[in-house]
């Protein structure tokens, strides 16, 4: 239960670091995402994975992680990008690709 406190506190304050104050990002978050069945299933796929983070974990990793731990058909590489990139925050580093975000535990 306290994850998902902390969960919704976090997501407030990454609201509130866009500009809005604490009652707009309240407001924000509790009108919710509109969101597409496509993009809930990305999400799922993003959540039960990986979590957003101040780490930052190389995009090669992850992907590795990912093969390790699907057990159906695995997506490409470059599908598994374009996923990760609409939740994490990419960035490129002495030739590689990072991402801000952790394995979950």
């Amino acid at each position: 239960m306290n994850e998902i406190y902390i969960s919704i506190a976090k997501t407030v304050k990454s609201i509130q670091a866009e500009g809005f104050d604490f009652e707009e990002a309240l407001a924000i978050f509790k009108a919710g995402p509109k969101i597409s069945c496509d993009e809930k299933s990305d999400f799922d796929f993003f959540d039960s994975l990986f979590e957003i983070s101040d780490e930052r974990l190389n995009a090669t990793e992850a992907y590795k992680f990912y093969l390790q731990s699907t057990n159906g058909e695995p997506i490409s590489q470059t599908k598994f990008g374009r996923i990760i990139s609409k939740f994490a925050t990419k960035k490129k580093s002495n030739g590689g690709i990072y991402y801000q975000m952790r394995i979950k535990h």
